[in-house]
């Protein structure tokens, strides 16, 4: 416990109560959003590549390949991430 000047201390039968804390209930559950816009080139943390958007497919690729008319584009991501094995 380390109190100043006291000699030896022994706790004796010892129980833990485990209950929730008297403040908390549901209604009171709070959730701070830390998420932020990832752009590309944008260093995220010192020393890890940036993060590249671009285009898989881009609209005047997919007029090529599909019926007149018809276009769309598709965006690709690439990143690293910090992945964390929870069991």
């Amino acid at each position: 416990m380390r109190l100043l000047m006291v000699g030896q201390i022994s706790i004796l039968n010892k129980v833990i109560i485990d209950e929730a804390h008297k403040r908390q209930s549901p209604d009171s559950v709070h959730y701070v959003d830390l998420s932020h816009v990832i752009e590309d080139g944008l260093v995220t943390y010192k020393g890890l590549p940036a993060p590249i958007i671009c285009d898989y497919l881009s609209r005047e690729d997919s007029r090529k390949n599909y019926d007149e008319g018809t276009e769309f584009q598709i965006g690709k991501i690439e990143m690293v991430s910090n992945h964390r094995d929870i069991y």
